[in-house]
């Protein structure tokens, strides 16, 4: 209290020149303490005081309604009114100017009337931010306080305490007024503290405190509930589209609801309209009913999605929004137009009994689209160049609605019409070179038909439509002959040349000979390993596989067998393994050469199956691709058209399915004997039996089982056929069969890594390796059963061949091959020179089968 007394009297010496003897006596008593403390700290206020002359000025605040602190505040419960002031700033305020006044009103604009003052009053003063109400406490103090209240005479010496002369000065005001506010209108209460700016602030925007208690009931403003669309019943165009309109204020008002096509915009017209009066607090449900006509839609298709928006809007203007989106439901037709060949029919009118018409395009395919009725429907292709229109029947129904757009329901997939002509009798005529006629079978098919029939020498095959087929004629032991006819009402006739498979047909002149060494080889620059070998039975070309590991390197060479000249290498996909990692097998004259491998590592890295075709002269044909499941096995048929990579393909890479073999499934399915396949000469394979039967059997191309030739103890590896096919070899990991004018059977244990057999052309000898590592050896058998083997010092046999040269085998170590002869002819052969047909150049067989290819796949 003496300090705030101090500083008063200083004002009051500064303004009028009064209190002077106080000033100066408190000038001279405290002028130690003034030089040494406050001037220094004077002088840092002088300095922020000229850059802020307000810095230390008080800050007095009635706070904000949006703030934490509110000037006023209602008590409901005691019907009053609470006034706050405080001060924020750092400077002392004293003889505070405080009022505050009243007015209500019944209008929404906010406008008061009738104001009236509810008091005016100075408040004596509030203590700045941070500011003590008094000294701080010494040693002495302490001291002294302590013995007051120590002693007896404590009530009697309260005034002689450190703090007794201090006075406590409020950091805010607060007063309370009685209010009663009025019913049904808002009641505004203003204050004002220092409304006459006589005090200097730190800030001066913080005076007034507006507190408004509106008692007024509220306006009608709406909101949207409980939306939802249904199609109606029996109906593809017309939507039930049903809400709920909630006034969530207390007065009744006019709602106006409208529903406009795509986004609201100003000025645009609704497609529904509708107003109705609500009532304060209460709900109003709309049902309207919303038609959408597809036909005006750009490409309509059912499931396309067309938005609305639903607006609602007060008598203020205030407006609320929903956009929501409709399924077009639309019924659509698609197929194709074809004739009996499968030729595309463009231009062809598609007609609906319900009135939508198509037209076929260029590529065959129409799109009937926007079908708008349920029911029975009738569609009807037709196109005058032919003279029959096909109709089909169909029902557009929605059996789930919430899954309407589906095949069978409104859309129809696949809606094919074939568009039929006159037909064609067709006669084929198979004979030789010579004029000779034989007996085959043929196949002739399009995207519509797989005709195969037996020719016996001629055949007529009556009423086929006209048109183009791809064909392809066998007749056992000659090459087949593909060709693509179009044939043209009312008769067309074709004849097929056959030449015939070539081969020494017996044995004559063969004789066993002491192994006779006809060259040797290091293949590569060393540090490679020969994985697999195979020799054709023409005798005039030997492939051999080998890899080097250290370089990560494949290649397949193609070797003269007779002088051991390299005719071409080939870089091949780098494999690791050896025989049973390396499926290598040539058809009889070479011009199919195939070679099966996993470029992976087994089971590690396993990858996509890769089928590579080369020919004779080392020359790539094609390759294809197999799945990495499939295991490494293959076999080509003596003509070189087949091969068998646990899939039956051609030597165009056409991989065969069941419905163009067997005339089964789909398309889909591609066509298997079972893991392991062996090609005959006469056109048939011997695979496992088929159903209950147990062994192997002799089984056609086509799946039909002919015989039963053996049960197997193992799997075999190994099979080799004489020329004219009477007799067989097989040979199995532990025993050699023989079925020919003798049958029998030898134990024959063999290599991990290394096995092989073959038959000589008129079946007189069977060779084979036996044994196992290094001691891999050498067995000649006679059609007999006995034992031919010359007497020789074999060491690591890993390879035999019987071909139309003699006898051969082969002693491999590493990447090094010597190659021996031990059978020979007194007189060589010499087939007829046939044209190497598996080139790059030659594309008929890649059309036939890319023609299959694109029919068998789809779907029927």
């Amino acid at each position: 209290m003496k300090t705030i007394k101090f500083l008063k009297d200083v004002k009051s010496t500064l303004t009028d020149g009064s209190n002077i003897d106080a000033v100066f006596k408190a000038w001279f008593v405290c002028k130690p303490l003034i030089e040494n403390c406050i001037v220094p700290q004077m002088q840092s206020c002088k300095q922020t005081c000229q850059i802020d002359q307000l810095v230390y000025a008080p800050d007095l605040s009635v706070g904000h309604p949006d703030s934490r602190f509110h000037g006023i505040v209602y008590d409901e419960e005691n019907k009053q009114l609470l006034f706050k002031v405080v001060n924020n700033g750092l400077g002392y305020a004293w003889d505070i100017d405080i009022e505050a006044s009243y007015a209500h009103t019944k209008n929404r604009d906010g406008k008061t009337s009738g104001g009236q003052q509810l008091f005016k009053e100075k408040g004596q003063h509030l203590i700045y931010l941070g500011a003590r109400n008094g000294p701080p406490k010494t040693v002495s103090d302490y001291v002294t306080d302590f013995l007051i209240e120590e002693s007896n005479f404590s009530n009697w010496l309260q005034g002689f305490k450190s703090d007794a002369d201090d006075y406590n000065v409020p950091n805010y005001w607060i007063k309370a007024v009685r209010f009663e506010p009025i019913e049904g209108e808002l009641n505004r209460v203003i204050m004002n503290v220092d409304p006459g700016n006589n005090i200097p602030e730190s800030n001066e925007i913080n005076n007034t405190y507006v507190f408004d208690l509106d008692m007024r009931p509220t306006p009608a403003r709406f909101s949207i509930e409980n939306f939802s669309t249904k199609l109606v019943a029996q109906t593809l165009d017309s939507f039930m589209t049903s809400f709920r309109i909630r006034n969530n204020g207390e007065e009744n008002g006019p709602v106006k609801v409208r529903i406009f096509e795509g986004k609201y915009q100003e000025n645009k017209n609704p497609i529904f309209q509708s107003e109705q009066t609500v009532m304060g607090k209460n709900v109003f449900d709309f049902d309207a009913i919303v038609r959408l006509d597809s036909k005006k839609e750009t490409d309509p298709y059912c499931g396309k999605m067309k938005q609305y928006t639903l607006t609602v809007t007060d008598e203020d203007g205030n407006k609320t929004e929903r956009d929501f989106w409709l399924t077009i439901y639309v019924g659509s037709v698609s197929g194709k137009v074809v004739d009996l060949f499968g030729k595309k029919i463009p231009g062809t009118k598609i007609t609906a009994s319900s009135g939508e018409e198509a037209t076929v395009n260029s590529s065959g395919i129409y799109h009937l689209k926007g079908i708008s009725s349920l029911g029975n429907i009738t569609v009807t292709a037709s196109h005058p160049d032919y003279s029959q229109e096909e109709s089909k029947n169909l029902t557009f129904r929605i059996e789930n609605e919430f899954k309407p757009c589906t095949e069978g329901g409104l859309d129809f997939y696949s809606v094919d019409f074939i568009l039929k002509n006159k037909p064609v009798t067709w006669q084929i005529i198979f004979k030789d070179k010579d004029g000779h006629l034989l007996n085959g079978t043929i196949l002739a098919a399009n995207d519509l038909f797989r005709n195969q029939v037996a020719v016996n020498g001629k055949k007529t095959i009556p009423d086929l439509q006209p048109g183009e087929y791809y064909v392809t004629a066998n007749v056992s032991g000659y090459y087949p002959i593909f060709k693509k006819i179009a044939l043209n009402p009312p008769e067309e006739t074709t004849d097929f040349v056959f030449e015939k498979v070539a081969g020494r047909e017996n044995d004559d002149g063969l004789r066993i000979i002491a192994p006779r060494l006809l060259w040797t080889k290091r293949l590569g620059q060393g540090g490679g390993i020969i994985g697999n070998l195979n020799a054709t039975k023409n005798g005039k070309t030997l492939t051999i596989e080998a890899s080097n590991n250290n370089k990560r390197t494949s290649k397949l060479y193609f070797v003269d067998p007779l002088s051991g000249k390299t005719i071409k290498e080939v870089d091949i996909p780098y494999v690791i393994g050896q025989q049973r990692d390396v499926g290598l097998d040539a058809s009889y004259d070479g011009r199919t050469i195939g070679l099966f491998i996993n470029p992976g590592a087994p089971g590690k890295t396993d990858k996509e199956r890769v089928l590579s075709i080369f020919n004779a002269t080392g020359d790539k044909i094609g390759g294809t691709t197999l799945n990495r499941q499939t295991s490494i096995f293959l076999d080509v048929s003596p003509d070189g058209f087949y091969l068998y990579p646990n899939a039956l393909i051609n030597s165009s890479l056409h991989k065969y399915t069941r419905r163009e073999v067997e005339g089964v499934g789909y398309g889909h399915d591609l066509q298997s004997y079972g893991s392991y396949v062996y090609f005959l000469r006469n056109g048939n394979l011997v695979s496992n039996c088929k159903g209950k039967e147990t062994g192997w059997c002799e089984r056609t191309i086509n799946d039909d089982q002919i015989r039963k030739i053996a049960d197997l103890k193992n799997m075999p590896r190994i099979m080799d056929q004489s020329y004219d096919g009477s007799a067989l070899v097989i040979r199995t990991d532990e025993k050699i069969y023989y079925f020919g004018s003798s049958v029998w059977e030898k134990d024959s244990p063999r290599d991990n890594s290394f096995i092989s057999a073959s038959i000589s052309p008129g079946g007189l000898y069977v060779i084979t390796t036996e044994g196992s590592g290094g001691n891999l050896a050498l067995k000649v058998y006679g059609n007999g059963g006995g034992n031919k083997t010359p007497s020789f010092k074999y060491n690591h046999v890993r390879y035999v061949s019987a071909n139309d040269k003699g006898l051969f085998f082969a002693q491999i170590t590493s990447d090094k091959i010597a190659y021996y002869q031990i059978g020979a002819y007194q007189k060589d052969y010499n087939p007829p020179a046939s044209p190497v047909t598996n080139t790059k150049k030659t594309n008929f067989l890649t059309d036939f089968f890319g023609f299959f290819k694109n029919f068998f796949n789809k779907k029927p």
